[in-house]
C-alpha cells in the first residue's frame, strides 16, 4: 500500500527565530505538537484506507485516544521531518531588512503616535489612518444609532444557549442527528477555528429547524385527515 506522505516544513519554522532559551524551549514543545498530529493524522488515513467504506462525518468530535501502527514507513518519514525542523529552528535565518533605519524609526513614530488611529480597510486590503478622535466620534455615532441598535438590559447568552439546545434535542428525538452530532455541537472545545465551528453550528441548526417544521407541518396534516 502507498501512502502519500505530506511536508510539513514550511517557512513558519524559518520565520521564527530563537534568540533566547525560553523561545528556543517554546518553538521546540510546538515542534514536538506538530510531529504528534502528523504521525497521528498518518497512521489515521492508514487506517482509514483499509476500510474503503469509511466516510469522514465533519459533525463529530475528533476522539482523543492515541493511534498505534507498525508501519516503519511512515515512522522513519516523521522522524525525519522531526530532525530537520529541530535543525532549522535552531539555526537563525538570515535575511537583509528591506527598510533603512530612517524609515523604520518614521514607523516606529506613527505606531507610537496617541493621536492617530490605523487600521486595516474592510475592503481592498488598504490601510485607514484617522484621528483617534475622528475615530472615536465615529463609533459613538454608530453605537448611539438607536435605528440600528438597542441598548442590553441583560446578557442573552444564556437564552440562546437555551434556544440552541432545545433544537438540537428537536433533532436527536426526531432521528435528525445522532448524539454523537449532538454532542458535537454542544460542545465548545471541538476541533477548528471559532469561525468554522459557528458557521457549521449555523448551518446544521438551519438544517434541524426546517426538517423539525417540514415534520411539524406533516403530522398535523395527517390529524386533520
Amino acid at each position: 500500500m502507498m501512502l502519500e506522505l505530506p511536508s510539513p516544513i514550511t517557512a513558519e519554522y524559518r520565520n521564527h527565530a530563537l534568540l533566547d532559551p525560553v523561545e528556543s524551549l517554546e518553538t521546540a514543545f510546538s515542534v514536538e505538537i506538530d510531529m504528534y498530529k502528523l504521525q497521528r493524522t498518518l497512521y489515521a488515513n492508514e487506517y482509514r484506507k483499509e476500510d474503503p467504506t469509511y466516510q469522514p462525518n465533519p459533525f463529530i468530535t475528533k476522539e482523543k485516544k492515541d493511534i498505534k501502527s507498525n508501519n516503519m514507513t511512515i515512522k522513519t518519514y516523521v522522524q525525519t521531518i522531526h530532525k530537520d525542523a529541530l535543525k532549522i529552528i535552531k539555526t537563525p535565518p538570515k535575511h537583509r531588512p528591506n527598510l533603512t533605519l530612517d524609515e523604520k524609526a518614521a514607523l516606529q513614530d506613527l505606531r507610537d503616535d496617541a493621536n492617530i488611529v490605523i487600521r486595516p480597510a474592510d475592503k481592498g486590503g488598504g490601510v485607514v489612518i484617522q484621528s483617534y478622535q475622528q475615530y472615536k466620534c465615529e463609533i459613538m455615532r454608530q453605537l448611539n444609532d438607536t435605528s440600528t441598535y438597542r441598548k442590553l438590559t441583560y446578557d442573552p447568552v444564556l437564552a440562546f444557549q437555551n434556544k440552541i439546545q432545545q433544537l438540537i434535542d428537536m433533532g436527536l428525538q426526531a432521528g435528525y442527528i445522532d448524539s454523537n452530532t449532538a454532542k458535537y455541537l454542544l460542545n465548545p472545545e471541538v476541533n477548528g477555528s471559532c469561525t468554522q465551528r459557528h458557521v457549521i453550528r449555523a448551518s446544521y441548526r438551519e438544517k434541524v429547524v426546517a426538517k423539525a417544521t417540514i415534520h411539524k407541518v406533516e403530522k398535523s396534516y395527517a390529524g386533520s385527515k
